[in-house]
């Protein structure tokens, strides 16, 4: 007959994986040129690469700058409710 202690002796194994699996999860943060995490944004206008494609700024489309730049300030900061972008 099969002991009832079976499933308490895997509850803990469940625990430690499931734990496991969340801090390998981990949110890494973008890194600057030095290698630091990178938690600021400043936009820049596209340059032209000659490459065929048409760059303009973000007023120039008319997009609020600084809607953007929330944003991605909290995308660098590792907001966990961002899913998905409308424009």
């Amino acid at each position: 007959m099969k002991n009832g202690n079976s499933t308490s002796k895997k509850f803990p194994v469940f625990i430690i994986v499931l734990v496991i699996l969340f801090t390998s999860c981990a949110h890494v943060p973008r890194v600057n040129q030095q290698g630091l995490p990178q938690r600021e944004y400043i936009y820049q206008v596209p340059e032209d690469a000659g490459d065929g494609w048409e760059t303009s700024s973000l007023l120039d489309e008319d997009i609020e700058p600084a809607i953007i730049h929330e944003m991605m300030h909290a995308i660098l900061l590792g907001t966990p409710d961002i899913f998905t972008v409308f424009c």
